[in-house]
Order: structure tokens, then C-alpha cells, then sequence
């Protein structure tokens, strides 16, 4: 998951979220579908597309199971 710009982060999660699917949105910026495959799923998880490094990845996934305990 070589290092991709913000800006680039930010593209693909706005295509997601208006209807374009992965191969679409990969064909765009020359990205491979499962790297924007990946890119939507650390959006839909973590609410942001940036990195996330070290314990705050631990800290944040804890949290995201923590709220998932109660609404679901």
C-alpha cells in the first residue's frame, strides 16, 4: 500500500460515495481496484481515508468495535 496522496484519498472516497464502483474509480488515477478497494474500506471503518500508523490504529479499531457492540 505504496504512499498515496491526500488528495487522491479523498477523490476516490467522493466517486465511492456517488454511485461509481471500484474499477471506475481505479481506471481514473491509473490505481489498482484493490488498492481503491482498500482505500474505501479504511473510510468506511476509520470515518477517514488518511494513514493511520502505530497505537492509534489499535486504539481506533477498539473504538469502532466498542460502538458496534451497542448499535448493532
Amino acid at each position: 500500500f505504496r504512499n498515496i496522496s491526500k488528495n487522491l484519498r479523498e477523490t476516490a472516497v467522493a466517486a465511492h460515495q456517488s454511485g461509481e464502483g471500484y474499477k471506475t474509480i481505479s481506471s481514473q488515477p491509473e490505481l489498482h481496484h484493490c488498492t481503491v478497494r482498500k482505500i474505501i474500506h479504511k473510510w468506511k471503518t476509520f470515518k477517514s481515508a488518511l494513514s493511520v500508523v502505530g497505537s492509534e490504529v489499535t486504539k481506533n479499531v477498539r473504538i469502532v468495535q466498542i460502538f458496534k457492540h451497542f448499535y448493532i
